[in-house]
């Protein structure tokens, strides 16, 4: 029985609404959300990001770059209709917004970055994480 809801589970086994796992004294908690302020959203956000031509890439990703005033990250997505159907784009689309949601403390701060996935590649949240992470710190070391 759910105690926010008041009703009955139906799913044995799994865990109740709420949040059952609640953060001890000796657990730190990470601030990984995605607010607006942490997205290009205007087309001159974009441009101004692509007119650097500042890449990275891997068999996974390109990753475009240019420094911010921000002293914060930002990131835009760009997936293109090659990438397969509507149904992949938006797989791509929120495994990419995850895997930044959750790298954002890792990655270079005060940054723009475009991500583009690679057609021909399908998105795992552990490869795109670690791809993202490393492209970002490879565009922050230097031009290429």
């Amino acid at each position: 029985m759910c105690r926010t809801t008041g009703r009955a589970s139906r799913r044995p086994g799994r865990p109740r609404c709420g949040n059952p796992t609640r953060p001890g004294r000796d657990q730190v908690v990470v601030n990984a959300r995605f607010p607006k302020n942490r997205r290009l959203l205007k087309s001159a956000e974009f441009e101004r990001v692509f007119q650097r031509r500042r890449s990275q890439s891997d068999g996974l990703l390109v990753l475009y770059g240019s420094a911010n005033e921000l002293g914060y990250s930002r990131l835009g997505l760009v997936v293109s209709k090659r990438i397969g159907g509507a149904v992949e784009r938006s797989r791509w689309k929120r495994c990419l917004r995850e895997a930044f949601r959750l790298a954002q403390h890792e990655l270079p701060q005060g940054m723009d970055f475009v991500a583009l996935p690679r057609a021909g590649s399908s998105p795992t949240m552990p490869r795109v994480q670690e791809s993202l992470v490393r492209l970002a710190r490879r565009l922050q070391r230097g031009p290429r």
